[in-house]
């Protein structure tokens, strides 16, 4: 049973068919020594919605994920797979009401000390 947006993520990125063609490698953080490519996807912060009576059930988390490959292309290429199996994304991950996952902002990095191209993208995700 999924209990957090993190899993919702990992789920809906593993059951993607784009996806599982390029990598079945996805992790809430970066394994040392990691094969590659990979996704690794990190919690930045969570809000938790209130109203006049207290907690009305929803909350907005907001979510790194990132797509790290060898070369700019492949990583390139893997982050394109992950927007589209997440980018507007409504419905229920068993049994895990998601409202919305919205892609927010993206960037590139090089990691010379992994030696790997990575891009970053931001996602707001609204869920109960």
């Amino acid at each position: 049973m999924i209990v957090d947006a993190g899993e919702a993520i990992y789920s809906l990125l593993m059951a993607n068919n784009s996806v599982k063609a390029i990598t079945a490698r996805c992790y809430p953080e970066i394994p040392q020594n990691p094969s590659l490519p990979l996704i690794a996807y990190y919690q930045i912060s969570g809000v938790r919605e209130h109203d006049l009576e207290g907690p009305v059930g929803m909350a907005v988390h907001r979510y790194q994920v990132d797509s790290l490959a060898e070369t700019y292309a492949g990583a390139r290429e893997l982050g394109r797979a992950v927007e589209a199996a997440l980018d507007g994304y409504r419905g229920v991950v068993d049994d895990f009401n998601v409202h919305s996952i919205l892609l927010v902002g993206e960037r590139t990095a090089w990691e010379p000390g992994l030696n790997l191209h990575r891009i970053i993208q931001d996602y707001s995700i609204t869920c109960k």
